[in-house]
């Protein structure tokens, strides 16, 4: 009985398919879901398109990223230069709100004197006496001396040298009041 039991056992085998059809198999599923990826995009471009328009999530990302990047920014007391009557100046702190490098405060200090002076500065009447278009090279403060190097675009600087001298030195000063001296290097040279 037993017997007549195992002839009615129907024996089934996995039938296993070729590793070379398995890598083509798998060749024409990714190229077919390529083509499929692509045909989609192609058709539902223009209705996301229209759909991101009509709910402004454009702007809204702006706006995500604008506030991202004002956290990179900080207040800074800068001074500039302001000419009085006769030949008398004033050095006039101004508090702004300058990006941060991640370098150090000084960093960010002096980059903020040598970009433009915003409104603020300008409706007063003061000057930045840095030539444009410097660039910060390098900054260190060791034993109360600011080694500050500079691009050769600060040698344009001429008569003006002391007064720029004076508004990055009371700069510094405002981070770090033990700064009493500026050294100032062009492309590594004392100037």
């Amino acid at each position: 009985m037993i017997e007549d039991l195992q002839d009615d056992v129907i024996v089934s085998k996995k039938r296993s398919v070729p590793k070379s059809n398995k890598k083509g198999m798998y060749l024409v599923l990714f190229v077919v879901w390529v083509i499929f990826s692509a045909i989609t995009i192609l058709i539902c471009k223009p209705k996301i398109d229209s759909a991101l328009e009509e709910t402004n999530a454009i702007e809204v990302f702006k706006n995500r990223r604008a506030l991202n990047s004002l956290s990179a920014m900080q207040d800074v007391i800068l001074y500039y230069v302001k000419f009085n009557d006769s030949d008398t100046y004033s050095l006039l702190p101004f508090s702004l709100t300058v990006r941060k490098t991640g370098e150090s405060a000084y960093h960010d200090a002096v980059e903020g004197l040598l970009a433009e002076p915003d409104a603020k500065v300008l409706s007063s009447g003061s000057m930045n006496m840095i030539p444009k278009g410097t660039k910060l090279k390098g900054l260190t403060v060791s034993n109360g001396v600011a080694f500050v190097s500079f691009s050769k675009e600060y040698s344009d600087a001429g008569d003006s040298d002391r007064l720029a001298r004076e508004q990055i030195l009371f700069t510094l000063k405002q981070i770090e009041p033990s700064i009493y001296k500026l050294v100032i290097l062009i492309d590594g040279k004392e100037v």
